[in-house]
């Protein structure tokens, strides 16, 4: 599916910029910025259905959060600084402000809000550019600098609209290790993740994002982590994924619906992911999944501000049907073909049962 450019959606909104840390922070305002203002000078943003953005609802998050959960985050705006920085301090990296609360809302609200305008066909695809990101987040336990766990509230609202088949591919440097804990005894969401892993002692430093970690009960065989133990990933590597492993996978399971956790945090210069991986590869990774299912794209994590802004672009022009520069890989490492290779000897196992 080629996405024409009026069917393509695009949600971003300068709320969402008012969560701010009060020294210097990876996860800065600037990080939605960047990519929205790279949009505009190539001329992508008018290319765009504007979605506006919204504030998550009770209902959507109670579908993956707990109550308390909720109530926990929406205390926040009312809660001096001075107690929100010592609570700060006791968590797994986080930090929040008055404004979070509201950013949360929103950078939730308008996933779902995007989503719901594809599944409704209003648009074919799109894009939603917010902050704060969600991958991280557990039913009861914000973390990761992340508060909801905006691309699993989206797929269970889109469960609870009749959807039988999602896919989730998360392809973020680090695992979306609370996505994969709220879906992974179902077969209704098959969850694929690319991520540094370094034999555990990545973030978030838990043997659940190893790739033996397959999905249990009704989800076995649908929960598929491809982690890698080695750093410098590249676009020799992730093609190799998406080729031999992905999307014959993904054309099997047919999805009605495929949520990108869109971390740019994979890509070349990024202080934290170390990884090699082009902007432009994001691009033909995104063209790949278009020519399975109606793709929705949310922004997960990404620290060095000029690639977030490139690798971000490039999705954009593949959402919207413009063509995208050749990629020129390296050699793949010989590592990350024999995990993939054993990858795809598992998922044969699996899948024939």
């Amino acid at each position: 599916m080629g996405g024409s450019a009026s069917r393509t959606g695009l949600v971003y909104d300068t709320r969402m910029l008012e969560h701010v840390c009060e020294t210097d922070h990876y996860e800065q305002p600037a990080r939605i910025t960047a990519i929205y203002q790279e949009l505009k000078r190539r001329g992508l943003v008018k290319r765009c259905v504007r979605i506006p953005a919204r504030l998550l609802t009770k209902r959507e998050c109670l579908g993956v959060h707990t109550l308390d959960h909720w109530k926990r985050i929406k205390s926040i705006k009312e809660t001096k600084q001075e107690t929100l920085d010592s609570w700060a301090e006791k968590e797994d990296s986080l930090y929040a402000c008055p404004e979070t609360t509201k950013a949360a809302l929103l950078s939730a609200g308008s996933v779902c809000e995007l989503t719901q305008q594809v599944m409704s066909g209003k648009i074919q695809n799109g894009f939603a550019i917010v902050r704060p990101p969600g991958h991280h987040a557990e039913a009861a336990v914000p973390s990761g600098f992340c508060f909801f766990n905006n691309v699993a509230i989206a797929a269970q609202q889109a469960r609870a609209r009749g959807l039988e088949r999602i896919l989730i591919v998360d392809w973020d440097i680090h695992h979306g290790n609370g996505t994969q804990s709220m879906f992974y005894e179902t077969s209704e969401v098959l969850y694929f993740s690319t991520h540094r892993y370094n034999h555990g002692d990545f973030y978030p430093n838990w043997k659940g994002g190893n790739s033996d970690y397959v999905g249990s009960g009704k989800g076995t065989g649908y929960n598929v982590n491809v982690a890698w133990n080695q750093d410098q990933v590249g676009d020799a590597e992730m093609l190799y994924v998406w080729k031999k492993l992905l999307i014959p996978l993904a054309r099997s399971y047919k999805p009605e619906l495929i949520l990108i956790s869109a971390g740019f945090d994979s890509c070349r210069g990024d202080p934290l992911g170390e990884c090699d991986i082009s902007p432009q590869c994001f691009g033909h990774l995104t063209r790949m999944l278009m020519e399975v299912g109606n793709v929705v794209v949310a922004l997960e994590g990404g620290y060095n501000l000029e690639s977030i802004a490139q690798a971000g672009s490039y999705c954009m022009k593949a959402l919207v049907g413009q063509s995208l520069p050749s990629l020129r890989p390296k050699k793949i490492h010989r590592d990350a073909q024999t995990l993939v290779d054993n990858l795809m000897n598992r998922m044969r196992i699996w899948h024939s049962k």
